[in-house]
């Protein structure tokens, strides 16, 4: 109703333009002082009736229905009136130096020599609404006074119904629901769809086709009383709506056929309004789709002459015709993409089909019928220039041809542009207007399309484009392969040279079909080798896993894929993404939490899960996280740990946040901890466990902030008397790695590497920084130990922040302790066990370690590569 009454009210607003004369039109301008102008000015701040009131109310939908027809350009004014379609006001438009506009000019004064000044408008605008300008016709002395018309409709009269169609349907509260409601409905995929294409108003009808301008008429071709919307077609025709009521209960009837799309088909679709004996809902659709027949056959019946009129039963041959002897013939088309932006083209042949000119335009941004017939339009005076006096014109969009033949009314919105077609056809000449099919209209549609690529404007070809030889020699190649040819009057279609074509043909018979089957085999031979390839690794990787959990009798319990999934509550709570996989949150039916990470595609064969289950399976110690579980179902694996509340070291060392601070008391015990839990795995197992990945984010701390040492991904097992391990490649973080991992000549791989990674872990703890700074304001302070090492000879004090004496002396010695963990060769480095002592004691009996240094005095080892894949995903290590 409301959407009515703003209707009604608009056609009030109109009638203050349309009829402008009428006594009620004068009273009412002359009462809230409207102005003399065509367009009157609606001051909607002034007071009045009701009516006035309303139709200040609606103001803005007026403007928006009105269309201006370009005649000579002196009535409407340039800056101040709504005349380029679908663009505001242009005194809206920014614009830059505003103060040189002048609010007086006309239309008129944008025209120079008959032509729009592109020059003068690209001065103001962007190329958006040049394009819009660009493809309006234009003004001439010759075509009369610029006249309104109601744009809204293509005969330019206003309706209320064109008005009431304005607003589209309000999308529902909750679109989601709505739209599972539709997608859940149990029944076939296809009357899914269309009632999702049904739900959006996107059906196919008459209205669609009228507001798109391809089609006059928006009546029901069924009733013929009422426009042809969605909601009519399926429910509201008076020869479908009997279907519904022998459906529908009758107490339901009103509500039923009073709602809008989206609500009619919630209601359906939510509650039951079939009568008894149809059931519930779903039954009741089972019902209507049961008699979809009965439907078909009412469209059908009243649309069967309509639906076959222009078609021919059984095949038939479509091509191009050449013109009788001294005519000419020009064939025209026009194109539209998407975004609006629209182009038209055509070619001029004679009778014996020679190519004589082509053209191809740039019209800017309109519609599909403005396109057609801008291209008529240029056909014809291309044409005209070119000497033509009998000429025959063919277009494939009937509609544009019916325009011009018939023409149109005054306030038609396409009026100046068939004006200015039929004013064409009145010069001294012989013009036949044909319609034709598309399959005959190829070459002009081609031209049309190539019209996007162009500068905006007419560009006149002498010659065929080289493409269509080339193309016309392929296509009559690839028919000459599957036997079938074109007509002999085809060759009239292109007017090309014969190089072009054998070129073509010669391209399509052969050389296709030889890249063509080289491509197809080849593409064959490389899939089957993929997948032959990936199934032998994955094959092999699972085999690999299984053999080593049957060899070991494990501590952790195997899981499903189905249990860790339940665990995690299908992988909603993420914590965190590490270099080997994604850790979830989960809970065990224990009420207990873990941690589950889910290891991701493996490039070493499963040798990362390997590595963590063998290592950490098997051992159980306070500072060592508790490898709780495992799972391994084919490409599905995981492992699951006990949960650590209090996350990572890292966020704790390097944050500045007071939420998450930690005195120095607290850091030491947790770095005691991490010390203990590394002597652990060195001399504590039956098997030597070496980490290679110490560094702040692989410690996690608990719930009372006990350290715990994690993510075994990298570490490798080793019998305890082997002092020297064997290692093809470097792994580690860089900052954290141990030199001998790369450099040969300073000693061999052992335990001491982990060593160096906690002094490197332990030097980041005590001064709460990273080691390397590469934002440091002096180069001394670029790597931090060395700095430090300095501050010591030095006898300064360490100004690291705020601390009693207590917690200097507790920095000092975890900073002394870490200078001895990071020396460069191994042999000059603590064992763990000694760390571990040296944290215990007091600082004063500590002794200061020999300087650090950051490289080898010797010469590097020539071949010290290192397999990138197995290092972690926080850097790659570079070769020195």
């Amino acid at each position: 109703m409301r959407s009515m009454n703003c209707a009604m009210l608009t056609k009030l607003g109109r009638r203050l333009i349309e009829d402008r004369n009428s006594l009620w039109a004068k009273v009412v301008r002359s009462k809230y002082k409207c102005g003399s102008d065509l367009i009157p000015l609606v001051d909607k701040r002034r007071k009045g009736s009701c009516v006035w009131k309303g139709i200040c109310k609606v103001w803005e939908r007026v403007e928006q229905g009105l269309k201006w027809n370009l005649g000579d350009g002196n009535t409407v004014r340039f800056w101040k009136d709504r005349w380029v379609p679908d663009c505001p006001i242009l005194e809206e438009v920014d614009v830059t130096q505003l103060e040189l506009r002048n609010f007086k000019e006309v239309v008129s004064d944008y025209i120079t020599d008959d032509h729009w000044d592109v020059a003068k408008l690209r001065r103001w605008f962007g190329e958006d609404i040049v394009r819009r300008i660009l493809a309006l016709p234009t003004p001439s002395h010759g075509f009369g006074a610029d006249k309104v018309v109601w744009g809204l409709n293509p005969n330019g009269r206003f309706s209320v119904s064109s008005v009431f169609f304005m607003d589209r349907e309000k999308p529902l509260e909750d679109e989601s629901k709505f739209w599972k409601k539709v997608w859940r409905w149990p029944g076939p995929q296809r009357f899914k769809s269309f009632l999702w294409l049904f739900s959006k108003d996107k059906l196919y009808t008459n209205l669609c086709r009228f507001e798109r301008r391809i089609f006059g008429n928006l009546l029901c071709p069924r009733c013929g009383r009422h426009s042809e919307s969605s909601l009519h077609a399926v429910r509201d025709c008076e020869e479908i709506k009997s279907i519904w009521l022998s459906l529908v209960k009758p107490s339901c009837w009103g509500e039923f056929f009073s709602c809008n799309i989206r609500e009619w088909v919630s209601m359906n679709l939510c509650r039951k309004v079939g009568r008894e004996e149809c059931g519930d809902l779903n039954q009741m659709y089972w019902e209507v789709l049961m008699r979809s027949n009965e439907i078909s056959n009412i469209w059908k019946g009243k649309d069967s002459k309509h639906l076959s009129n222009g078609r021919v039963g059984g095949e038939k041959s479509v091509t191009w015709v050449p013109p009788e002897s001294s005519w000419y013939k020009v064939n025209v088309d026009g194109s539209v993409k998407v975004d609006g932006s629209a182009s038209c083209g055509g070619v001029i042949r004679d009778c014996s089909g020679t190519w004589q000119k082509g053209f191809v335009f740039n019209i800017g941004v309109c519609g599909v019928v403005e396109s057609e017939l801008w291209g008529i339009l240029k056909g014809l005076e291309v044409a005209w220039s070119h000497g033509c006096r009998k000429l025959c014109l063919e277009s494939d969009s009937q509609r544009a041809l019916e325009m011009v033949k018939k023409g149109v009314e005054a306030s038609h919105v396409d009026a100046a542009l068939v004006e200015r077609v039929r004013c064409m056809l009145q010069r001294n000449w012989v013009v036949d207007l044909v319609h034709i099919y598309r399959e005959a209209n190829k070459v002009a549609y081609f031209m049309a399309v190539s019209g996007h690529t162009s500068p905006v404007g007419l560009v006149i070809l002498e010659v065929p484009l080289v493409e269509l030889d080339f193309l016309y020699g392929i296509l009559e190649g690839l028919h000459q392969i599957i036997g079938k040819h074109f007509d002999h009057q085809t060759d009239y279609d292109f007017g090309l040279t014969q190089l072009g074509i054998d070129i073509g043909v010669v391209t399509a018979r052969y050389i296709l079909p030889y890249i063509t089957v080289r491509f197809l085999l080849g593409v064959i031979f490389l899939s089957v080798l993929l997948i032959h390839t990936c199934r032998r690794r994955h094959l092999s990787m699972y085999e690999d896993i299984e053999d080593f959990l049957q060899l070991h009798n494990l501590m952790p319990i195997r899981y499903s894929y189905k249990q860790i999934k339940k665990m995690t509550k299908g992988f909603k709570h993420k914590l965190g993404e590490g270099g080997f996989g994604t850790v979830y949150k989960g809970k065990l039916r224990s009420g207990d939490h873990v941690a589950i990470k889910m290891l991701g595609k493996s490039k070493t064969d499963g040798r990362e899960f390997i590595n963590e289950v063998a290592s950490i399976g098997r051992i159980h110690h306070v500072h060592v996280v508790r490898l709780v579980g495992f799972c391994v179902e084919g490409s599905k694996r995981a492992l699951v740990y006990e949960f650590m509340p209090n996350g990572s070291l890292d966020k704790y060392i390097f944050s500045k946040e007071e939420s998450v601070f930690l005195s120095y008391k607290q850091i030491h015990e947790i770095s005691l901890g991490v010390a203990r839990g590394i002597t652990y795995l060195h001399h504590g197992c039956d098997m030597q466990i070496l980490h290679f990945d110490i560094k702040p984010h692989n410690i996690l701390l608990d719930d009372n902030f006990i350290p715990k040492v994690s993510d075994f991904g990298l570490a490798r097992l080793y019998p305890v008397d082997d002092s020297i391990v064997t290692l093809t490649a470097a792994r580690g973080t860089l900052g954290y790695i141990a030199p001998e991992l790369f450099y040969k000549n300073i000693g061999g791989v052992s335990y001491k590497a982990d060593v160096y990674s906690f002094g490197m872990l332990l030097m980041e703890m005590a001064s709460r920084r990273r080691n390397l700074n590469p934002h440091a304001e002096r180069s001394s302070q670029l790597y931090f130990p060395l700095w430090i090492y300095d501050q010591f000879t030095e006898e300064k004090d360490i100004e690291i922040e705020d601390l009693t004496q207590e917690e200097k002396d507790l920095a000092k010695k975890m900073l002394i302790v870490a200078l001895w963990c990071i020396q460069l060769k191994p042999i000059d480095r603590p064992s763990m066990n000694k760390v571990v002592e040296m944290l215990e004691a007091e600082v004063e009996s500590l002794e200061l370690p020999p300087k650090p240094s950051l490289y080898p005095h010797e010469s590097m080892a020539e071949n010290h590569e290192f397999n990138s894949d197995e290092t972690a995903s926080n850097g790659s290590i570079p070769c020195p």
